[in-house]
């Protein structure tokens, strides 16, 4: 018996993808969709940090999470973070790039709370009260999330994030400028 039913879910819609109708009811059944990857260059390597429960808990705790508040995650991962929020007793918006990670956060969400694309493309709006996350680190791409995050919170609203630790010693132009951001505002890393 799986003591991961996500896992065996991940299986099952594998194995009926694969199979289509050959197994009576098909592919739909066990709610498989049919994804296309393109296949990355030899160069290209994925930028995902899962982040531990402890680390998720942490980063809710400094968000002071209040009944009501409007919270995204972006970078929502394997929803480590997300099952920190929810534990608090928020439902979380979140967005998510990788399609069978996106699936994992379908899982434990109400429907129309995940939406899969690219966080940097996704149009801001300042609506939330809080953005918990940890975006990807490459490239100094998590100064670029961060940056795009800060647009979608609302005046006094708070951002945690997880980011590279190189942060503190790099002194690259948008770095040193989120640096000082984070200073004049009073923050910390």
């Amino acid at each position: 018996y799986p003591k991961r039913p996500d896992l065996l879910r991940r299986a099952n819609r594998l194995i009926a993808e694969h199979y289509g109708e050959t197994l009576g009811a098909g592919a739909d059944a066990a709610g498989a969709k049919r994804y296309h990857y393109a296949k990355p260059h030899h160069h290209e390597v994925e930028d995902f940090y899962a982040t531990s429960p402890a680390l998720a808990e942490e980063v809710v705790a400094v968000a002071d999470l209040k009944p009501g508040m409007e919270v995204l995650e972006p970078s929502a991962g394997d929803g480590a973070i997300v099952a920190a929020i929810l534990a608090a007793g928020i439902t979380p918006d979140c967005v998510e790039n990788d399609p069978n990670r996106v699936e994992t956060l379908r899982d434990m969400l109400p429907p129309g709370c995940v939406t899969q694309m690219d966080f940097l493309a996704m149009r801001p709006e300042p609506e939330f009260d809080r953005v918990l996350m940890n975006p990807p680190w490459g490239r100094h791409a998590d100064v670029q999330h961060v940056f795009h995050a800060l647009r979608f919170l609302k005046p006094g609203g708070r951002l945690v994030a997880i980011m590279s630790p190189n942060l503190p010693h790099r002194n690259d132009g948008p770095t040193m400028e989120l640096r000082g951001l984070i200073n004049a505002w009073g923050g910390w890393v």
